[in-house]
Protein backbone atom coordinates (compact mmCIF):
# COMPACT_ATOMS: atom_id res chain seq x y z
CA UNK A 1 0.00 0.00 0.00
CA UNK A 2 2.76 2.45 0.92
CA UNK A 3 4.48 1.89 -2.43
CA UNK A 4 1.29 2.54 -4.40
CA UNK A 5 0.32 5.64 -2.42
CA UNK A 6 3.85 6.89 -3.01
CA UNK A 7 3.40 6.31 -6.76
CA UNK A 8 0.12 8.24 -6.74
CA UNK A 9 1.65 11.17 -4.89
CA UNK A 10 4.68 11.15 -7.21
CA UNK A 11 2.30 11.56 -10.16
CA UNK A 12 0.48 14.37 -8.34
CA UNK A 13 3.77 16.09 -7.51
CA UNK A 14 4.92 15.74 -11.13
CA UNK A 15 1.73 17.44 -12.38
CA UNK A 16 2.02 20.10 -9.71
CA UNK A 17 5.68 20.87 -10.45
CA UNK A 18 5.76 20.44 -14.24
CA UNK A 19 2.31 21.47 -15.40
CA UNK A 20 1.61 23.95 -12.62
CA UNK A 21 -1.63 22.19 -11.69
CA UNK A 22 -2.41 22.61 -8.01
CA UNK A 23 -3.87 19.70 -6.07
CA UNK A 24 -7.12 21.53 -5.44
CA UNK A 25 -7.53 21.51 -9.25
CA UNK A 26 -6.96 17.75 -9.46
CA UNK A 27 -9.30 14.84 -8.99
CA UNK A 28 -8.72 11.13 -8.55
CA UNK A 29 -10.77 8.43 -10.22
CA UNK A 30 -10.00 5.18 -8.42
CA UNK A 31 -11.31 1.84 -9.66
CA UNK A 32 -11.04 -1.19 -7.38
CA UNK A 33 -7.41 -1.26 -6.19
CA UNK A 34 -7.11 2.40 -7.26
CA UNK A 35 -9.89 3.28 -4.83
CA UNK A 36 -8.16 1.38 -2.00
CA UNK A 37 -4.85 3.06 -2.71
CA UNK A 38 -6.35 6.54 -2.94
CA UNK A 39 -8.22 6.22 0.35
CA UNK A 40 -4.95 5.22 2.04
CA UNK A 41 -3.39 8.62 1.41
CA UNK A 42 -3.09 10.66 4.56
CA UNK A 43 -6.03 12.92 5.32
CA UNK A 44 -4.07 16.08 4.54
CA UNK A 45 -3.32 14.84 1.01
CA UNK A 46 -6.87 13.54 0.45
CA UNK A 47 -8.34 16.88 1.45
CA UNK A 48 -6.25 18.79 -1.08
CA UNK A 49 -8.02 17.27 -4.09
CA UNK A 50 -11.13 18.76 -5.69
CA UNK A 51 -12.89 15.40 -6.05
CA UNK A 52 -12.54 11.68 -5.39
CA UNK A 53 -14.57 9.18 -7.47
CA UNK A 54 -14.05 5.78 -5.82
CA UNK A 55 -15.63 2.80 -7.62
CA UNK A 56 -15.41 -0.75 -6.36
CA UNK A 57 -14.44 -0.82 -2.69
CA UNK A 58 -15.04 -4.52 -2.25
CA UNK A 59 -13.98 -5.04 1.32
CA UNK A 60 -12.53 -3.34 4.34
CA UNK A 61 -9.16 -1.66 4.08
CA UNK A 62 -6.18 -3.98 3.60
CA UNK A 63 -4.70 -4.97 6.97
CA UNK A 64 -7.37 -3.06 8.87
CA UNK A 65 -8.07 -4.57 12.23
CA UNK A 66 -11.28 -6.55 11.89
CA UNK A 67 -14.03 -5.69 14.31
CA UNK A 68 -14.84 -8.92 16.12
CA UNK A 69 -18.52 -9.84 16.10
CA UNK A 70 -18.44 -13.15 17.92
CA UNK A 71 -16.70 -14.62 20.94
CA UNK A 72 -14.58 -16.74 18.58
CA UNK A 73 -13.43 -13.65 16.68
CA UNK A 74 -12.57 -11.86 19.96
CA UNK A 75 -10.58 -14.92 21.08
CA UNK A 76 -8.76 -15.10 17.73
CA UNK A 77 -7.76 -11.43 17.98
CA UNK A 78 -6.40 -11.95 21.48
CA UNK A 79 -4.49 -15.10 20.47
CA UNK A 80 -3.05 -13.71 17.22
CA UNK A 81 -1.54 -10.49 18.62
CA UNK A 82 1.28 -12.29 20.49
CA UNK A 83 2.21 -14.15 17.29
CA UNK A 84 3.33 -10.99 15.46
CA UNK A 85 6.60 -10.68 17.44
CA UNK A 86 7.27 -14.39 16.91
CA UNK A 87 6.68 -14.00 13.17
CA UNK A 88 8.93 -10.94 13.11
CA UNK A 89 11.69 -12.82 14.91
CA UNK A 90 11.39 -15.82 12.59
CA UNK A 91 11.21 -13.81 9.33
CA UNK A 92 13.52 -10.99 10.31
CA UNK A 93 10.92 -8.48 9.08
CA UNK A 94 8.50 -6.21 10.92
CA UNK A 95 4.84 -7.18 10.74
CA UNK A 96 2.93 -4.62 8.68
CA UNK A 97 1.16 -2.11 10.85
CA UNK A 98 -2.60 -2.06 10.70
CA UNK A 99 -4.23 0.45 8.43
CA UNK A 100 -7.22 2.55 9.47
CA UNK A 101 -10.66 1.27 8.57
CA UNK A 102 -12.53 2.99 5.73
CA UNK A 103 -15.23 3.87 8.26
CA UNK A 104 -12.55 5.95 10.02
CA UNK A 105 -11.12 7.45 6.82
CA UNK A 106 -14.32 8.52 5.03
CA UNK A 107 -15.58 10.94 7.74
CA UNK A 108 -12.22 12.74 7.62
CA UNK A 109 -12.59 13.54 3.93
CA UNK A 110 -13.95 17.02 4.49
CA UNK A 111 -12.83 19.14 1.56
CA UNK A 112 -13.14 17.28 -1.74
CA UNK A 113 -16.35 15.91 -3.11
CA UNK A 114 -16.43 12.15 -2.62
CA UNK A 115 -18.45 9.69 -4.70
CA UNK A 116 -18.51 6.03 -3.75
CA UNK A 117 -19.82 3.76 -6.51
CA UNK A 118 -20.81 0.20 -5.68
CA UNK A 119 -22.07 -2.89 -7.42
CA UNK A 120 -25.56 -4.11 -6.77
CA UNK A 121 -24.81 -7.72 -7.75
CA UNK A 122 -21.52 -8.30 -5.92
CA UNK A 123 -22.84 -9.08 -2.44
CA UNK A 124 -19.51 -8.45 -0.69
CA UNK A 125 -19.02 -5.07 -2.37
CA UNK A 126 -22.64 -4.14 -1.80
CA UNK A 127 -22.48 -5.01 1.91
CA UNK A 128 -19.27 -3.07 2.62
CA UNK A 129 -20.60 0.00 0.83
CA UNK A 130 -23.91 -0.20 2.69
CA UNK A 131 -21.87 0.07 5.89
CA UNK A 132 -20.65 3.46 4.59
CA UNK A 133 -24.17 4.87 4.08
CA UNK A 134 -24.33 6.46 7.59
CA UNK A 135 -21.11 8.34 6.73
CA UNK A 136 -22.57 9.91 3.59
CA UNK A 137 -23.33 13.56 4.25
CA UNK A 138 -22.10 17.02 3.30
CA UNK A 139 -19.60 16.55 0.45
CA UNK A 140 -20.16 12.79 0.08
CA UNK A 141 -22.42 10.67 -2.13
CA UNK A 142 -22.91 6.97 -2.73
CA UNK A 143 -24.38 5.30 -5.80
CA UNK A 144 -25.37 1.64 -5.98
CA UNK A 145 -25.62 0.38 -9.56
CA UNK A 146 -28.14 -2.40 -9.04
CA UNK A 147 -27.49 -4.61 -12.07
CA UNK A 148 -23.70 -4.36 -12.22
CA UNK A 149 -20.84 -6.46 -10.98
CA UNK A 150 -17.57 -5.13 -9.56
CA UNK A 151 -16.58 -1.91 -11.40
CA UNK A 152 -19.03 -2.86 -14.16
CA UNK A 153 -21.29 0.17 -13.89
CA UNK A 154 -19.91 1.79 -17.00
CA UNK A 155 -20.82 -1.35 -18.96
CA UNK A 156 -24.41 -1.70 -17.76
CA UNK A 157 -25.33 1.97 -17.32
CA UNK A 158 -22.99 3.65 -19.79
CA UNK A 159 -24.89 6.90 -20.33
CA UNK A 160 -25.92 7.34 -16.68
CA UNK A 161 -22.39 6.53 -15.46
CA UNK A 162 -20.82 9.04 -17.85
CA UNK A 163 -23.41 11.74 -17.07
CA UNK A 164 -23.13 11.32 -13.30
CA UNK A 165 -19.35 11.34 -13.43
CA UNK A 166 -19.18 14.46 -15.61
CA UNK A 167 -21.73 16.28 -13.44
CA UNK A 168 -19.84 15.25 -10.29
CA UNK A 169 -16.48 16.53 -11.57
CA UNK A 170 -18.05 19.67 -13.10
CA UNK A 171 -19.58 20.55 -9.72
CA UNK A 172 -16.31 19.87 -7.89
CA UNK A 173 -14.23 21.99 -10.23
CA UNK A 174 -16.82 24.79 -10.28
CA UNK A 175 -16.19 25.21 -6.53
CA UNK A 176 -12.46 25.66 -7.11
Amino acid sequence: VESHTGDLMAAVDFLNNNAGIKRNHMAVLGLSLGAYITLNLNTRDLNQFAALWMDGLRGENFRAEPIPNTISEYAMNILMKPLNPIGELYSGEKAPKSLPRFTDIIPNITKPKLMLVASGLDTKENAINKSFVPLIKDNKQIWFIENSWHIGGLLVAEDEYRNRMLAFFDAAFAEH
